[in-house]
């Protein structure tokens, strides 16, 4: 579970250093908080659809 999320985490980061969002040498708490923003209802999205085929 813990590596689900773990990857789910440096999806969202490339993701967002790919579209220039990702700025850690100048706000690195604001980049911890952004990848955390998009990576988590990304995974809660996907155990929830898991858990609805049965």
């Amino acid at each position: 579970m813990l590596s689900t999320y773990g990857l789910k985490l440096v999806i969202a980061a490339l993701l967002l250093f790919g579209i220039d969002r990702l700025d850690l040498y100048g706000h690195p708490l604001v980049a911890i908080k952004r990848t955390v923003l998009v990576a988590c209802p990304a995974c809660f999205a996907a155990t929830v659809v898991d858990n609805l085929g049965g």
